[in-house]
């Protein structure tokens, strides 16, 4: 055999090889397209993920937000004059106010935490204007809670407790309304017209929690915000079991018409 025929066998012989390293690399050339296509489509799916899991974060936020503004009581505060209006400014900016110039309202919102429970409150101060009475009646039938301020410097302040107590329970038509009874002004010693025992003794009388404080000193500031929030809460909680008393005591007559309904009547002859 000639050295030609021999190359040329030996070249016959190796166009298999060649054919399957050609198609392999062709798959793997696929393989590589693939991958980079799929790669190109995994980016944007992945940058996609992270939007939508961005999204839902920001509405779960939102949604435990609106959740705490519609759960939490809503507070309207009542007060003859002023004195709530500098109690109100220490404890939603931490600033005491000498002098205030009446309005028909005032409207603060503070977000606080009560006995490890977020509390939203929505304050109103009437500044106990007479001349909108009217307007002070709708603000009562919608709130929640009330802090009845006068000061123990002024003795008319605290006579006209009794007016505004009458004024709240007429409008909301019952007797145990969220209330508290605050004396402020007290670091005014040497001005002081109404004593400690008979503030005291007015708040025994409406069945409600009692404080003397002082806005200048920021004396049981936080205190009485806080007290009311928690009356609000006893306030609610015993008027969802008295609903729930009646809706349990409604099903239990309910059952006991279908079973003397169901029952033979004893009155029917024997067969």
């Amino acid at each position: 055999m000639s050295a030609s025929e021999d190359a040329s066998k030996r070249e016959r012989n190796t166009i298999p090889y060649k054919i399957v390293i050609l198609g392999l690399t062709m798959y793997l050339v696929s393989l590589t397209v693939y991958l980079v296509s799929l790669t190109m489509y995994l980016v944007p799916l992945t940058v996609y993920l992270v939007s939508l899991t961005v999204y839902l974060v920001v509405l779960t936020v939102y949604l435990v937000s609106l959740t705490v503004y519609l759960v939490s009581p809503t507070m309207y505060l009542v007060s003859p004059t002023m004195y709530l209006v500098a109690l109100t400014m220490q404890f939603v900016a931490s600033t005491f106010m000498e002098t205030h110039d009446p309005t028909i309202e005032d409207a603060y919102r503070q977000q606080c935490i009560v006995d490890d429970e977020v509390a939203h409150l929505d304050i109103l101060d009437t500044a106990g204007q007479r001349e909108f009475t009217a307007m002070k009646e709708q603000y009562m039938r919608s709130g929640e809670g009330f802090v009845i301020c006068y000061s123990v410097t002024d003795r008319r302040s605290f006579n006209e407790i009794k007016e505004y107590n009458r004024l709240i329970k007429r409008v909301r038509c019952q007797d145990n309304i969220p209330i508290i009874l605050v004396g402020n002004k007290v670091d005014l010693y040497d001005h002081r017209q109404v004593s400690t025992a008979e503030g005291q003794a007015l708040a025994t009388q409406y069945g409600c929690p009692f404080f003397e404080s002082s806005a200048a000193r920021r004396q049981y500031v936080d205190e009485i915000f806080h007290q009311i929030i928690r009356e609000v809460r006893k306030f609610e909680l015993a008027r969802d079991s008295e609903v729930g008393k009646k809706h349990r005591s409604g099903f239990r007559q309910c059952l006991r018409q279908i079973r003397n309904w169901a029952r033979p009547s004893s009155k029917q002859g024997k067969t």
